[in-house]
């Protein structure tokens, strides 16, 4: 997919965030998953899918809530405007279903990243974010659903590490 990035480096760091977050695993040589957030993002501070991912996983484990944390509710607000100057549609997309999900509009927020699916089935971070989001809400068949609806999509040939 493409990205709205400038360096190879954030590109990578990218990458490497979201395959640690899918595996459960934290890759010691690149500072974990959050230490390797905390380089993408300083490698390129105006990247709005690592702005989008950091924020969303503050989100998705209750992390942070804009109730008890003030600065919250600005940096998710400075992101959907970011996504609105500055981003293609499926970053707008993102920041948005963040808000949502940071608003409680849990179902909402699947709804969101549910249409990135559509369009995008390979989008790895809307498939474990609406993931998530549906465990939270309960939704379990939508959880199956969710994947059941693009996993004709991969292709092990074009996406390592999918088997």
């Amino acid at each position: 997919l493409a990205l709205n990035v400038y360096s190879d480096e954030t590109s990578k760091l990218f990458d490497s965030a979201l395959r640690q977050l899918i595996s459960w695993f934290d890759c010691e040589q690149i500072g974990g998953i959050l230490g390797t957030i905390e380089k993408m993002n300083k490698s390129e501070p105006d990247f709005l899918l690592g702005k989008t991912l950091k924020l969303g996983l503050d989100t998705l484990s209750s992390g942070r809530s804009k109730r008890s944390d003030p600065t919250f509710e600005q940096e998710l607000a400075d992101l959907v405007k970011d996504a609105n100057l500055r981003g293609n549609e499926r970053e707008r997309k993102h920041a948005y279903a963040v808000q949502l999900f940071a608003d409680s509009e849990m179902h909402r927020a699947c709804n969101e990243w549910e249409d990135i699916l559509v369009e995008y089935p390979n989008d790895l971070m809307a498939l474990k974010f609406a993931h998530t989001g549906y465990f939270y809400i309960g939704e379990h068949l939508a959880m199956r659903d969710s994947i059941a609806r693009v996993i004709d999509k991969w292709d092990k040939e074009r996406y390592p590490g999918y088997r």
